[in-house]
């Protein structure tokens, strides 16, 4: 078994999600670095998760900038690679996993290419599962949403779906099935799990059983990954309570920017707390924001209008929107001068941070399952605490509960 601390690479295809999955393998103890630009010096040894910034980009515009950037980071032949992939299957699923297999096949700094890819997209602790390889919200079911399918638009790369009554018959038997399917040319190992122990029924077996293969899948099987790599590894990161700043003296700026259904309940609990400034942008231009705009708040909260019924959540005009609201936060950052920011969206965290010139995050702590609290520091050398929520984790109340958390 693997003990040793090494560098895990995480590939993601937006900011949120590079994020939730360092938070994740943190929580198992790793350092973790997250990285909003590309990297600019060599990787310290634990994890380091980074975005192609693609889930908006067409399919083969999507794998080019999957391969760029992992031809960018200059990693050791150990390091052990994972593909992020979206927990509620968003994004151009196939045409990145096939690029990463291409790109780390050509690639001189590993030992071995990957034979296979083990994909599962399950994250119990956020509410999230495949059986039968469907998407299931543990909250509202079967979404009728096949990962085969979406795998089977973008790649013809064979594929297998392992049932969940294949891993609940346990790793040796999960083993054998997956080293069966290879060997009769699967290259895509889909796998049910509902339950953390699924997960770490996946990890054992495939570790067993194809170790070559690339792990791919949401924040839940990245952490199961590294709890069994690193089981006696402590975090050698700071840790929060090593930098607490007390909400009550924090001036905090949210910035919301996820149209998801989730995101936008938790939008409207936060415009209803007394010391919360809220800004709607469009209804309230810019020129809002003044010195005087936090007389009696202690945050202020940025966010876009809801979205219309038939508006796409990701794409062109959702750049647009995030990208918008991003430079009247930087307005505001300056204003507020924030020692605590939470963003929520992918697109419009990566946004927010391309533009106050934050380059990377060092998380310290996971404050809530695939929720990171972070240090950066901005392009006037302030560093402040960043929270990283994805639009659909949570419920109602988690924001208002990260505005308010002592940490």
């Amino acid at each position: 078994m693997q003990s040793s601390l090494t560098h895990f690479i995480i590939v993601a295809d937006d900011l949120t999600g590079a994020a939730d999955t360092a938070a994740r393998c943190f929580g198992a103890g790793l350092p973790a670095v997250v990285y909003p630009k590309p990297l600019q010096h060599d990787l310290a040894a634990g994890a380091a998760a980074f975005t192609s910034d693609s889930r908006h980009m067409q399919a083969a515009q999507a794998a080019q900038a999957v391969a760029e950037l992992i031809a960018g980071i200059n990693a050791p032949p150990q390091a052990i690679w994972y593909k992020k992939i979206d927990s509620t299957l968003r994004g151009n699923l196939g045409s990145e996993l096939d690029a990463m297999l291409r790109a780390l096949a050509d690639s001189q700094s590993r030992n071995v290419a990957p034979a296979c890819a083990v994909i599962c997209p399950a994250f119990p602790d956020q509410g999230r599962g495949l059986r039968q390889g469907e998407l299931v919200l543990h909250a509202g079911g079967a979404q009728n949403i096949l990962l085969p399918a979406r795998l089977a638009e973008q790649t013809a790369r064979p594929q297998v779906t392992i049932a969940l009554a294949d891993v609940r018959a346990g790793a040796a038997h999960l083993g054998q099935h997956m080293q069966k399917s290879v060997q009769e040319g699967a290259q895509f190992l889909i796998i049910d799990a509902l339950t953390n122990a699924d997960l770490a029924t996946i990890v054992t077996a495939a570790r067993q059983a194809v170790p070559q293969a690339l792990f791919c899948g949401s924040a839940g099987l990245a952490g199961a990954l590294a709890r069994q790599l690193w089981p006696q590894h402590p975090s050698t990161s700071p840790r929060a309570a090593d930098r607490t700043w007390s909400a009550a003296e924090t001036a905090t700026l949210v910035v919301a920017g996820s149209g998801n259904p989730i995101a936008q309940q938790q939008i409207q609990q936060l415009r209803s707390k007394r010391h919360v400034r809220a800004i709607e942008y469009q209804t309230q231009p810019p020129s809002a924001l003044n010195p005087e705009l936090m007389a009696s708040h202690s945050a202020l909260l940025l966010h876009l209008p809801p979205p219309h019924a038939s508006a796409q959540l990701d794409g062109p005009e959702a750049r647009i929107q995030a990208d918008r609201l991003g430079e009247q936060a930087a307005s505001a950052w300056q204003i507020v001068q924030p020692r605590r920011v939470i963003l929520t969206g992918g697109d419009t965290a990566m946004a927010v941070l391309s533009k106050v010139g934050i380059a990377q995050l060092q998380i310290i702590e996971e404050v809530m399952p695939g929720i990171p609290l972070a240090l950066g520091q901005d392009k006037w050398g302030r560093v402040v605490q960043v929270i990283l929520k994805p639009g659909g984790f949570g419920d109602e109340q988690t924001l208002a509960t990260l505005i308010d958390i002592e940490c």
